[in-house]
Order: C-alpha cells, then structure tokens, then sequence
C-alpha cells in the first residue's frame, strides 16, 4: 500500500532536521550559558 504522505515527506525530514539542529544548538548553549553565569 502506497503512503499518501509520502510526497510530503521530504519536507517533512527537512523540517524535523532543522528543529533537531535547533534544539541540539540551544542545548549547547544552555550549557555554555550555565557554565558561566550573565553576572
């Protein structure tokens, strides 16, 4: 059985792709942040 939603999958990969770049760039710099607090 063919998925419908294959056509969108791509767009799909892609866009989970970058949600994970974004989450594993805010995890370092949480990390970074507490490292070395502001004050």
């Amino acid at each position: 059985m063919i998925n419908p939603t294959r056509s969108k999958q791509p767009l799909f990969q892609h866009i989970y792709q970058l949600a994970d770049e974004l989450l594993r760039a805010n995890e370092r710099f949480t990390k970074r942040w507490s490292a070395k607090p502001p004050r």
